[in-house]
This record gives structure tokens, C-alpha cells and sequence, in this order.
């Protein structure tokens, strides 16, 4: 991946400059437009539940954004925060779910919108997803093992 790195304040008002850095590298490197608004909101999602991470914990350091296209023709974007993170459950594991642990639904749409996300948790949390460039000839494709999209 060649990897530009972002370091924003942990502040929500910078969550639109993410969002607005990020996708303009992805339609950059070929991303169509649907894609793009699939990581719009993915970026979102990850950046603003970094900030929150910072913010519960008096962390003043930035929340750091890595990203760029993959060699395979990918895009892939790391949001980074030194909060105190968390272990998200498996998307199966639907009933018994803490949703205030984990931010809402927040990561429940990261798992929706993107084709591969791994949640770390450090000293800190790291949260890298992937997407490919487009949803395919047919309007969709196999995102996170179930078909989406498509007539």
C-alpha cells in the first residue's frame, strides 16, 4: 500500500477533513463513485469513534489515518487512536451485545460497507479496512462473505 498518513486532533470537527482527504485519494486511485460513499461513512464511522476514544480518556495525542491503494488493487485505510480500546464481538454473535462498548452501531456499519476489517486492539486500537476499487460488473459482490447487491 502506498501508505499517506494523516494526523488529525481528537476533536469531531476534523472528522469531515478524514473523510474528504480520504476519498479524494480513493477516486485518486480509481475508486468508482458508490465505493467512495461506502468509505465515506466506513471513515467516518472508525474516525469518530477514535476521537470519542480519546476524548474518554483526556488523550490529547492525534488519532493517525493511514491510506492508499494496494498492490492487488484495493484500497485500505488504518484509523489508529490510543484510547483505551475494546474487543468487538463477531458479527454473529448479535444478541447479548453491548452496544455503548462498542459505540453504537458503529461497528456493525464499518462491517457493512467494507470487504475485509480487522479490529486490534494495542495500546490502543487499530482499525484497518479494506475495499475494492468498484462492486463489480453486476452492481454488487461478495463483501464480508454474503452476496450484496446486484438484481
Amino acid at each position: 500500500m502506498g501508505d499517506v498518513e494523516l494526523h488529525l486532533p481528537p476533536d469531531v470537527q476534523y472528522v469531515g477533513l478524514a473523510r474528504l482527504v480520504v476519498c479524494a485519494a480513493a477516486r485518486q486511485a480509481g475508486m468508482n463513485g458508490e465505493r467512495v460513499e461506502d468509505l465515506r461513512i466506513a471513515v467516518s464511522e472508525a474516525t469518530t469513534n477514535a476521537v470519542v476514544a480519546h476524548r474518554r480518556v483526556g488523550q490529547v495525542s492525534p488519532v493517525v489515518l493511514r491510506f492508499g491503494a494496494t498492490d492487488n488493487g484495493g484500497f485500505e485505510v488504518t484509523v489508529v487512536d490510543t484510547g483505551p480500546g475494546f474487543h468487538p464481538l463477531p458479527p454473529e454473535a448479535m444478541n447479548g451485545r453491548d452496544w455503548a462498548i462498542e459505540g453504537g452501531l458503529g461497528v456493525t456499519i464499518i462491517r457493512g460497507l467494507t470487504d475485509d476489517v480487522r479490529f486490534v486492539r494495542d495500546e490502543g486500537m487499530r482499525v484497518s479496512m479494506s475495499f475494492a476499487m468498484d462492486l463489480g460488473a453486476d452492481g454488487g459482490e461478495e463483501r464480508n462473505g454474503r452476496h450484496l447487491g446486484g438484481a
